[in-house]
Formats: C-alpha cells, structure tokens, sequence
C-alpha cells in the first residue's frame, strides 16, 4: 500500500525551494460533512456531490473563527469579501474531496483501533490524564454529531495525515543536492558600501516659498490636527444613591473649590484624541458617551455633564471642559517640516541620478572613472563588511544577497536603502558558503525537507485538480 502511495508521489516532485505551505486540517467544526440533500450542489468532484448546506455550514465556521479575532467587525464585511470568502471555502472543501477519493484510490485505510486511539488521546477530551466521556459526549452535542460521524471526521483526518506521511517517505534530495543547495542558501558575503548621506546632501539644497506653499496644498490631508476633548470627571461608587451623585454632579459643575469642600475630588485630565484616552477613563461606555457628541454638539462645553456606571460597582459623572474639533495645521505651523522634507526629497533624487551613473559605469567596467565620481562627490567605498545568509532583515541585507555571485577577480554591484534611508552603492566582492555545525546542518535539512513535502503536496493537488471532473454548481448566498 505505502509502496503505490510512493511511486504516485514521485511523479508529481518538484525539486526547488520554496517556503513552507501552511495545510490546515479544521476538523472540530466539520459537522457540514453530514449535512445535504439531494435537490442541487455547490460543486461534483468525478460525481461525489458538495451540498449547498455543507458549502453554508463550511462557510460558518469560518465566519465563527474570524468573529472570535476580529470580533463584531466581521458582521460589516463587504459583500464582495464575503463571496470571495465562500469561494474560498468551497475550493478548500473540494481540495478535501479529491485528497479523500485520491487515498480511496491507493488503497490507504484506517482501522477502527487507529480511529478510537486518536479519539482517546485528543487533549479536549483528557481530564486528569484519562479519557473524559462526559467531555466527549459535550462536544458532540455542541456539534451536533453522533459519535459514529465523529468517528468518521478523524478517521479522514488520520487518511490525510497518512497520505503526507507516504509523501515524506519518498526521499526528495539526496546528500549531493543538499550540499548544493546549502552552498547556494547558506553563505557569506563581502561588500563594500558607499553610502550617499541624505540628510548631509539634503542640507545643501533650497526650497522656495512657492515650492511649500505647493506641497501643503497637495498633502493639506498629511496636516490633520485630531478631535481633542480635555474631561473633568468624579469617580463615584455607583452604589451610592441617584440622588447624592445628582447633587455631586452640580457641585462639581459649580467649582473645583465647592466640589473640594464636600469632600469630592475632582480629577481633570489634559488634552486627548481618540487614539491616546487616559487610562482611567478607557473603558467603552464612557468613551462612547465622549465620543458620540452629545455632551458638546450643542454648546454646552462646560456646562454639561453625565453619569456613566461601569463594570457594575463604580460610577463616572463626566463633564467635558473643552472640545477642538479635528482641523488642519496652517502653513506657518508646519512650514518648517515641509522645508526639510522638500530638501529630502531634492536630495534623495539627485542622488539617485548619481548613484544611477557610477551604477552604469562600474557594470561597463570602468571602475576607475567610477571611483573619481564617488570621491567627487564626497564619498568612498567602505571596508569590506560581512553580510550572512541567516540575517536578513534588512533591505540592505537582502539587496546584497539579491546580486549575482561575482566573477573571479571582479565585483558585482548594486543600488539600496539603508535603515536611515540613505541610498547606498554596493560592491559584492566574494561569496562564500557559511559552515554549519551538525545540528545547523540538521534543522536545515529538515526545513527543506518539510518545504519539499508542503510542494509535493501542492502539486499533487494540482494534479487532482487537473485531471479530476470538477462542476461547480451555484454558490451565491
């Protein structure tokens, strides 16, 4: 059996590096699997029918993960999202299809002890190190399955698992092809940089009122100052009674001295948005209330205040002092920053252009002339610095490995942005494989080997795809 299932892997490998493919087996929320009728489909897949009420149920329990991590947001999704999302969905349920009629096909089976093992040992059902039957009979009920399709839905998901197993059984690199890939992967690099300093450069440039004055009116938007509230509240026990917090309420609006008097205290914050609210007042109702303009829409800054119970045993009465709502900055506000971002970007342009011309002179091989060019311009070409195939985060580093191994006795080149944002001309001089110890060598072959196995599986599913009947029936809500 595990012999057909390699030499059907086998046609279907792809020796090349990719990254790891995520393959999600959602099993928990499957009960779609015994939900249909025989009326229409969403989809036949060589003649095994998808229903309509899988397709919805599938659709579901997507809905139910994404509402547990976005939350209420999902409900607004456009419309055009939600159909792509059920295409989505129906794509996934076919993809299980051909991979459950592939394993039928070879021949793969499970035993009722592999399936009742399987059952046994999933942590949702284990209380104190032993099977939980009043767990297991729950999870059931919440899904709405017997314990016989329960059995069913891991039964495929131990055919699946079996189905990857035989695939990773097949042996995809041998020892030579990882050395060449390993030298090819995991190396060294030295270059050379010579590093066009934006902020230097952008200090010798001009800008002309007329060039501001363009530039505010084209990124007016940029200069947003937000809606901000200043608050004067009184944290009260909501146990007290309505008619004591009433009368704190007016004390409070009468002044910080009278509300000092009766023993209140009373707290003001300063200055806040919508994005930067004070700790103690960061709860939801109350924002609401400050947000929602009802305390100063009409005027009555100052003047105005609410009684807001939280979290069921305190209390807020609130009283918003003083409103701005969102503006723009003038232009004298913000001249200054739009000066230097001009010289920026008039720098960063003309050093483009230079750096552009000692790119194209170094790749026709005229060095010498490209070297006067970067002393001209103030520069000079660092000493070498040692990049390594296993950091790079940064756009530099990748921009290094990213250039062609050099030929003997010359050097590759290459324009990128450093950290600062500072344009940089790169020299890559050597390219050496970078020695890894056994476990290195170890954690790497077995990355390759997962990634090889994610591609196989793809392709496998491609071919599936290809050569099986697919109908797609109707799947619009």
């Amino acid at each position: 059996m595990m012999d057909n299932l390699c030499a059907a892997a086998n046609h279907v490998v792809i020796k090349i590096i990719l990254g790891l493919i995520a393959i999600s087996l959602v099993l928990t929320e499957a009960r779609y699997y015994f939900i249909g009728s025989n009326e229409d489909y969403a989809a036949k897949i060589n003649g095994q029918q998808i229903s309509h009420a899988q397709l919805d149920q599938a659709v579901q329990n997507v809905l139910n993960l994404q509402q547990n991590s976005m939350g209420e947001q999902v409900k607004l999704a456009a419309e055009g999202y939600m159909h792509q999302m059920r295409q989505q969905v129906l794509s996934n349920l076919i993809n299980e299809t051909l991979l459950d009629q592939y394993a039928e096909k070879l021949g793969l089976t499970i035993s009722d002890e592999q399936i009742k093992q399987a059952i046994f040992a999933l942590p949702a059902f284990i209380t104190n190190n032993k099977f939980d039957n009043k767990k297991f009979q729950a999870q059931l009920n919440k899904l709405g399955l017997t314990p016989a399709q329960y059995a069913t839905l891991i039964g495929k998901q131990l055919l699946t698992q079996q189905l990857i197993q035989g695939i990773g059984r097949t042996g995809f690199l041998l020892p030579d092809e990882i050395n060449r890939l390993l030298a090819i992967v995991v190396q060294t690099r030295d270059v050379r940089l010579a590093t066009f300093n934006i902020a230097l450069l952008a200090a010798k440039q001009s800008t002309s009122q007329a060039e501001i004055q363009t530039s505010y009116n084209l990124h007016k938007n940029q200069y947003l100052s937000p809606e901000v509230f200043r608050v004067s509240y009184i944290l009260m026990d909501a146990k007290d009674k309505l008619s004591d917090i009433n009368t704190v309420s007016k004390k409070m609006l009468a002044s910080e001295k009278i509300a000092a008097a009766g023993g209140i205290k009373l707290n003001q914050t300063g200055w806040f948005s919508r994005d930067n609210v004070p700790v103690e007042l960061n709860y939801d109702t109350v924002k609401k209330v400050l947000f929602d303009g009802s305390l100063w829409k009409k005027n009555w800054i100052g003047s105005n205040s609410t009684i807001i119970t939280v979290e069921g045993n305190r209390a807020f009465i609130i009283c918003i002092a003083e409103h701005k709502q969102e503006s723009f900055q003038p232009l004298d506000a913000v001249r200054a920053q739009l000066e230097q971002e001009l010289k920026r970007q008039k720098a960063f342009e003309q050093a483009q252009v230079d750096a552009s011309k000692m790119l194209v002179a170094l790749n026709k091989g005229k060095v010498d002339a490209a070297a006067l060019n970067v002393r001209e311009a103030g520069m000079s070409f660092s000493l070498p610095q040692h990049f390594d195939s296993f950091d790079q985060e940064s756009s530099l580093a990748q921009a290094v490995f990213m250039l062609p191994k050099p030929v003997q006795g010359q050097s590759s080149y290459g324009l990128a942005n450093d950290k600062q944002g500072n344009l940089v001309l790169i020299a890559l001089d050597s390219v050496k494989p970078r020695q890894l110890n056994d476990q290195q060598h170890k954690l790497f072959v077995e990355q390759l080997n997962q990634g090889m196995i994610s591609l196989t599986f793809e392709a496998l599913l491609k071919n599936l795809r290809s050569t099986g009947k697919i109908k797609i029936g109707t799947i619009a809500s």
